[in-house]
């Protein structure tokens, strides 16, 4: 039984992306790259979930990169030059995180609450 999205699709369609006006192509490949190292560290997910965490990685890698890299940028010394896709890769990853984050905060209004008004149910 074969795949179904082969490597070859995957890359072809990410490079596809690069040729986009005015994207970044470095940014895409970053966040693409994040995205995928996120879907592949979480076997225990169903497929579903993990396409759709997939999506939401890459997209917030991609609006995050600039953002990202400028924070990145801060932190390190000013002799090292951070690209986009760096700054996307790291953003993909970080993104999932805080919507799994924000999701386990949902479960329980009470604390979803105490988190938004900053007690943390103190």
């Amino acid at each position: 039984m074969s795949e179904p999205l082969s490597t070859t699709k995957a890359i072809a369609a990410v490079s596809a992306l690069t040729l986009i006006p005015g994207t970044d192509p470095a940014a895409i490949i970053g966040a693409f790259t994040g995205a995928a190292l996120f879907i592949m560290s979480n076997e225990q997910l169903t497929t579903l979930k993990r396409l759709s965490l997939f999506v939401v990685s890459f997209l917030g890698g991609l609006i995050c990169a600039g953002w990202a890299t400028v924070l990145i940028s801060n932190l390190l010394p000013d002799s090292l030059q951070i690209s986009p896709g760096m700054g996307a890769l790291i953003a993909a990853a970080c993104v999932v995180r805080l919507v799994q984050y924000l999701m386990r905060l949902m479960d329980d209004p009470k604390r979803f609450l105490s988190f938004i008004r900053g007690t943390r149910g103190k």
